[in-house]
């Protein structure tokens, strides 16, 4: 906030802004197989509250994604791709063998966890398919570990 102060650093503290949410998006999105990583989502939110006051001092103020599409078809769009993205979330996990109860089984059923991944392999590449196909439509699919993310891309090839 110091650097708003000065009339003449602005520029400076939209890089301060900007150089915070970049981190915090690198930290959301890293992938680590150390499961000692905390993300909290208390310190994002609180970082999220903190962007948008600021912002909001500046006159820039944000919509959510339900307030921007509210009465317009892309809002049913939108609980169509999440609805989407939690199925195929469930799916790829489900043929990754990361079920509840895949995931707590004994290590003598580590054979049986390789043959159920390799008749699996089938669902693995449907999802990839699914994820293909709305890519060139301007809908990307992420997958994060074990979760799943979708997003509106500028790059649509609608023909």
């Amino acid at each position: 906030m110091e650097s708003l102060r000065d009339d003449f650093d602005t520029n400076r503290a939209m890089g301060a802004i900007l150089n915070l949410v970049h981190n915090c998006h690198g930290q959301l999105n890293r992938r680590s197989k150390d499961t000692n990583i905390v993300r909290s989502p208390d310190v994002m939110a609180v970082i999220a509250i903190y962007v948008k006051k600021v912002l909001k001092s500046l006159g820039v103020e944000l919509s959510t994604r339900q307030e921007y599409m509210k009465d317009d078809h892309s809002y049913v769009i939108s609980q169509v791709m999440d609805t989407v993205t939690d199925f195929r979330k469930k799916i790829r996990n489900f043929a990754l063998c990361k079920t509840p109860s895949e995931t707590y089984a004994a290590p003598h059923d580590k054979i049986m966890d390789k043959n159920k991944k390799k008749e699996r392999q089938v669902l693995l590449k449907a999802c990839d398919e699914m994820r293909d196909k709305l890519s060139p439509i301007g809908i990307q699919l992420k997958d994060h570990g074990d979760e799943s993310t979708w997003a509106y891309t500028e790059n649509k090839d609608t023909r």
